[in-house]
């Protein structure tokens, strides 16, 4: 099947904000931000009910995580809206869905069963985006069907994705990825490009940061 439908039209997904870190996203609450945050690092789970209290949605990148976030919310009373990060090849974080995809699956089915946690989103990273080598476009393409592949396991066991995303910058400029339901920008917000073979598009960016120091000697 296709991926899920997209973010409702009142939130347009390019207004997302995505930082790693539970203080930072209540800094970007009080000074008025009311847009979708996902936090793509790790929260403590005991911090469940603040999570709910300030809207914003939590990323899940094992069981062992799920099931500590479930049972902290389920101890406050709260349902926590999620989304599941998906090693598709970078090694980095998500359920294993390449290296080990039978117990991947097994996991994401548990996790679909949590009552606590709502599942509302799914995502993984394009390690080698940035690089038109063909063995990297042909690398690329492989995790974009493997990542396909978990999305049906994931709605076969009922999950009812809202929002799916796998672009960073590198990806943005590639024609043979959706875009899906938004992106996520990196290196390309302080104008900077991926790579230098995507530097011809980025001709139009400006660095937005300088570093200066001052020598000793």
């Amino acid at each position: 099947p296709d991926p899920p439908a997209s973010m409702p039209a009142d939130v347009p997904p390019a207004q997302s904000a995505r930082p790693a870190a539970g203080s930072f996203a209540e800094r970007l609450r009080r000074a008025g931000i009311t847009q979708p945050i996902l936090i793509l690092g790790y929260t403590p789970p005991a911090a469940a009910a603040r999570l709910v209290e300030l809207s914003l949605v939590q990323t899940v990148p094992d069981l062992d995580f799920a099931l500590q976030l479930d049972a902290a919310a389920a101890a406050a009373g709260v349902r926590v809206q999620v989304h599941l990060a998906l090693d598709t090849g970078m090694g980095r974080i998500g359920f294993s869905v390449l290296s080990d995809a039978d117990t991947a699956n097994k996991q994401l089915r548990e996790c679909c069963g949590l009552s606590w946690l709502n599942i509302t989103g799914a995502f993984t990273h394009f390690c080698v985006a940035d690089s038109d080598a063909y063995e990297d476009i042909a690398y690329t393409d492989a995790q974009h069907a493997v990542f396909l592949d978990a999305l049906r396991q994931l709605q076969d066991c009922g999950a009812r994705l809202q929002t799916v995303h796998c672009c960073n910058s590198a990806a943005l400029f590639s024609d043979a990825v959706p875009r899906y339901d938004l992106v996520r920008p990196g290196i390309v917000q302080y104008g900077l490009a991926p790579s230098p073979e995507q530097a011809p598009f980025c001709e139009q960016l400006r660095p937005a940061l300088c570093l200066k120091a001052r020598v000793a000697m």
